[in-house]
């Protein structure tokens, strides 16, 4: 929603509640709802109306499920503070059930349960379930129901669903491999909207947060594809940490007694997953916003990303081949093959050309000469690190440490075969053969994707490019900047195959957003690719997984 939605959402609720109730029936901190509208999105603006709401509206009733958990969700949930949690429950919400910290026992908890499904309610789901034939391996209570049946059946009634936690969310621990429970997230069986508030377990700002915007602007937060509200998973965690800097020049601890730890280097060569993981941890912090894992000196383990742990090796080192727990290569997707487009769509169709041996090009089939994207980069490393080193000191300092790490007289070597001439290509896919430069290997693009296909995990070190819209009509890829990055990741322990993965994946969507952009601007809805790259399987894949539905591959 828009600020002017949300406004009219707000005034429309406070007018709701004031037609049912006379007067307000509590005091309400403006200073916590001021926090809350800032955490969530809410204009602050707006806070003292969101105060009104809060202070005329009745408590919100919350039924709280068990599941497959180790309840440390609701510890998290305990920790709130400021308010604490027993003024959020005395003042704002009625824990109508919640196994944990409820009073009652046995057949009147359960009564307690089935009293609030007459009513109004918000229900909170904490663990996985398993279902059918598996469903008994949940099964609890005083009347024996197992979690599936529950889940069902308390759903109906709810209003809205939350499954905090990586159990809930995606299946969590319980959903590793080999699964003997056959453990899921709720979302796989109930067919209600479910938000995700995923994590392991997640702070206890984004489970308020979300119930907090249910209860004020009476619709679930806006969420991403995997249901968790853009508030909180909506922007990279790598972006927002306080260990970044050293990323970006290539300063890593070696491992967890490298007293440049205390110094702020970056966590990545020990095994931090940030720059995989949507999240807002570093600032929203947990414990009361007393710290979170990477500042407290361990790396990001992903635990709010679906099956994290399996799909993100080990937790203590980078997720390389050799550290992957599952060897099966992921299936890829592949775009349809025509031997020669249609005359009859030639007029409506935009074609990339991704060659090995020519420039990249974007073109209408009507006018094949006039080349919609400029693409221009360094494509060889010694016009590349001059140029890193030059545009600030971080990037000054990634080339240094890429000097220590490469031996004197093999990089030497590798400069002196390279020709200055042509160093500046047009070629999106000289790109690849610039991994194999950076790590000292001589090698062709089929060689690069090949390594790039033999990855084993689905997650991209993605690199930041930078696409901009021209007067002309065309678009520009801002590449240079980006190519510190393939560097940063060698640095920190990432192998070959990872990294050529990356920068297949980042070219891929790239394009793909070119094309997006390009359609939009000559409203046209199909595209066509032509040259011998597109032939390559994993290419295929990561176009058709960029490429919007809306826009017609032929």
């Amino acid at each position: 929603m828009d600020k002017a939605q949300i406004l009219e959402r707000l005034k429309t609720h406070l007018q709701q509640l004031k037609n049912t109730h006379k007067a307000p029936r509590n005091e309400v901190s403006i200073e916590w709802v001021t926090q809350i509208c800032n955490l969530i999105g809410i204009p602050k603006d707006y806070a003292p109306l969101c105060e009104q709401i809060l202070s005329y509206k009745p408590l919100t009733r919350l039924v709280w499920l068990h599941m497959a958990e180790c309840t440390g969700c609701s510890e998290s949930f305990l920790r709130l503070d400021k308010p604490g949690v027993e003024s959020l429950l005395l003042e704002y919400i009625s824990l109508e059930y919640h196994e944990t910290i409820m009073g009652a026992v046995g057949f009147n908890a359960k009564q307690c349960l089935h009293d609030t499904l007459k009513e109004e309610f918000i229900l909170v789901i904490e663990g996985g379930v398993s279902l059918g034939e598996n469903a008994y391996f949940l099964t609890s209570g005083a009347d024996s129901t197992n979690g599936e049946n529950e889940c069902l059946e308390v759903a109906r009634h709810a209003q809205a669903i939350f499954a905090i936690g990586t159990c809930s969310s995606f299946g969590g621990v319980q959903a590793a491999y080999p699964n003997p429970t056959q453990s899921q997230g709720i979302s796989t069986f109930l067919r209600q909207p479910i938000v995700n508030i995923p994590g392991c377990p997640p702070s206890e700002a984004n489970m308020i947060g979300s119930l907090m915007y249910y209860i004020l602007l009476q619709e679930i937060p806006p969420c991403d594809s995997l249901n968790r509200p853009l508030w909180s998973y909506g922007k990279n965690l790598h972006e927002m940490c306080e260990r970044k800097a050293k990323f970006e020049s290539g300063d890593f601890v070696e491992s967890f007694d490298d007293e440049r730890l205390q110094d702020g280097y970056c966590l990545y060569k020990v095994g931090c997953k940030g720059p995989y993981v949507a999240n807002n941890c570093p600032k929203v912090k947990f414990n009361a916003k007393t710290s979170w894992p990477v500042r407290a000196g361990h790396g990001c383990i992903a635990c709010s990303e679906p099956d994290f742990w399996d799909s993100f090796g080990k937790i203590e080192e980078p997720i390389n081949n050799a550290n992957a727990y599952i060897k099966d290569k992921k299936p890829l997707k592949s775009l349809p093959l025509v031997h020669r487009l249609d005359d009859t769509l030639l007029d409506s169709t935009l074609c990339l050309e991704l060659d090995s041996l020519s420039d990249t090009r974007i073109y209408s089939q009507e006018k094949q000469n006039l080349n919609l994207l400029a693409v221009s980069f360094y494509a060889n490393l010694s016009a590349l690190l001059p140029y890193l080193a030059s545009k600030n000191k971080l990037g000054a300092r990634l080339v240094e440490n890429y000097h220590k790490w490469r031996l004197k007289e093999e990089l030497e070597s590798v400069l002196d075969s390279e020709s200055a001439e042509d160093s500046i290509s047009h070629n999106a896919s000289d790109m690849l053969k610039l991994v194999g430069m950076m790590f000292g290997k001589s090698l062709n693009h089929a060689q690069v994707l090949d390594l790039a296909q033999s990855y084993l995990f689905p997650h991209i070190s993605k690199l930041d490019f930078k696409l901009t819209t021209k007067d002309n009509g065309g678009c520009e890829i801002e590449v240079n900047k980006s190519l510190r990055l393939p560097l940063c990741y060698l640095l920190g322990g990432l192998e070959i195959e990872g990294v050529a993965y990356s920068v297949v994946s980042s070219i891929c969507e790239i394009l793909a957003l070119a094309l997006v952009e390009l359609c939009k601007i000559y409203n046209i809805s199909q595209v066509a690719f032509k040259g011998d790259l597109m032939q390559n399987p994993l290419i295929q894949d990561r176009l058709a997984t960029y490429l919007p539905k809306w826009l017609k591959v032929v």
